[in-house]
């Protein structure tokens, strides 16, 4: 369900979030996590990205693609041409908007937190993704969905965790996307095939604890000479 993050930037750059977009019987038909959406039932894109980041609705999911690019097909084409020039992963490649299992979709966690850095800069994909409680009024669905992300959540805490989206199927098994930042750094840690849930919440926390302790970013004045076991060094440019 990583996927969703990519399907979701591409939406909000390509799309227009008050669309409606009408949903179809196929879309109502995918299997796994939905948002139980009705067959013909119109629905805002904005929404339907907010369901499938927050809940990770399949049928969301395919609903944007089906909307966007007219088939699952085509929205594929699309996505995998978006991802490579304008985000410029290389190795990523998505048969479907919402990563149920298929022999040739595949990513790597280097691309995917190239995806989610990309991602995280646009304001209406952070705020989403940052997202605790939705609430969610659907034709025959209407309640409060949490996020199933467990950091973003607070069962396992984490300072300045600011986003994130779970994923799992039997095959990837459980993967995770988290963004956090504090006043020196902002990191994204992704982490894939963890056998158990608990498993790639400890890593995550870890790689954290790594970021936060090793780095941190600054901006160097061009006029600033730092100085060094007795050299002298200033920015060039």
């Amino acid at each position: 369900s990583l996927t969703k993050i990519a399907t979701a930037i591409y939406a909000i750059e390509k799309g227009s979030l008050n669309s409606l977009v009408t949903v179809s019987a196929n879309a109502v038909r995918q299997d796994g996590t939905r948002v139980y959406l009705d067959e013909g039932e119109k629905i805002t894109l904005k929404q339907l990205i907010e369901g499938m980041l927050v809940n990770s609705g399949n049928d969301a999911a395919v609903a944007i693609a089906e909307h966007l690019d007219g088939s699952v097909e085509q929205f594929a084409v699309h996505l995998n041409t978006y991802l490579k020039t304008t985000i410029g992963v290389n190795h990523t490649h998505f048969i479907n908007p919402n990563g149920l299992f298929d022999k040739n979709h595949y990513t790597t966690a280097r691309d995917m937190g190239i995806i989610t850095n990309y991602a995280i800069k646009n304001p209406v994909f952070a705020e989403i993704f940052g997202t605790k409680v939705l609430k969610w009024k659907g034709k025959s669905w209407k309640t409060n969905i949490l996020t199933h992300h467990r950091m973003l959540k607070g069962e396992f805490a984490y300072p300045g965790v600011t986003g994130g989206k779970t994923g799992y199927t039997v095959k990837a098994k459980q993967t995770l996307a988290t963004t956090a930042a504090n006043p020196k750094i902002r990191l994204t840690a992704v982490v894939l095939n963890s056998d158990l849930p608990r498993d790639k919440y400890d890593d995550t926390a870890s790689l954290f604890d790594y970021g936060f302790k090793n780095f941190q970013h600054a901006t160097l004045l061009q006029s600033d000479i730092y100085k060094l076991d007795n050299k002298e060094y200033f920015p060039e440019k």
